[in-house]
């Protein structure tokens, strides 16, 4: 039997990613005529006024977390430490929920870190690949923080804008998350890198 959070979450991926996946595969089709959409990344920022850096950076870096935030992630295991103690070099194993029958398996190696502003990880998994970069900004005086994660998804189907709309979804629950001690706001926008 579901629980109700597979549930919220089964719908919340059906609405938002499932349900558009023919209009986006379709557009990416036509889209992949035009040079340079390969470089087209999403570019998420959200701002929690009332956490700071330090303690957001430790959090988002230990992607253990995710399932307690992220919708859809069942599960996410440390396979291996870092080089030398630290982040960089980590491997993780991530389980998520697709539909009732179906999960995708994806490993997540961290490829760059430094302490406190920036994080680069790259995933590779059965149903899609990403680049991810993670950076931190202290606002309010170093009370608050503003994250932006800046990544590019590959999986069959789907466009950037349909996977950056599901990760600004997926953000607003990370301010949900922290919502006894802060409020935040999230936005969207897709950049090019060359």
């Amino acid at each position: 039997m579901l629980s109700l959070r597979k549930l919220i979450s089964s719908f919340i991926l059906f609405a938002v990613v499932v349900a558009p996946l023919s209009l986006s595969y379709a557009a990416k089709t036509e889209a992949q005529e035009l040079p340079g959409l390969d470089n087209i990344y999403s570019s998420i920022s959200i701002r929690l006024d009332n956490i700071p850096r330090a303690e957001l950076y430790a959090f988002m870096t230990d992607l253990t977390n995710e399932p307690d935030w992220y919708p859809g992630i069942l599960s996410t295991t440390l396979l291996q430490e870092g080089n030398n103690g630290g982040l960089v070099g980590r491997k993780y194993e991530q389980v998520a929920f697709v539909t009732e029958n179906l999960t995708t398996t994806t490993e997540i190696e961290v490829k760059a870190a430094i302490p406190n502003f920036y994080y680069r990880i790259k995933g590779t998994g059965d149903f899609a690949s990403y680049d991810a970069i993670y950076t931190f900004y202290s606002v309010n005086g170093g009370q608050g923080t503003v994250y932006t994660l800046t990544s590019k998804y590959v999986a069959p189907g789907f466009t950037e804008e349909t996977f950056g709309q599901y990760i600004s979804f997926a953000l607003g629950n990370l301010i949900n998350y922290y919502s006894d001690r802060s409020t935040g706001s999230v936005d969207l926008h897709f950049v090019y890198i060359n």
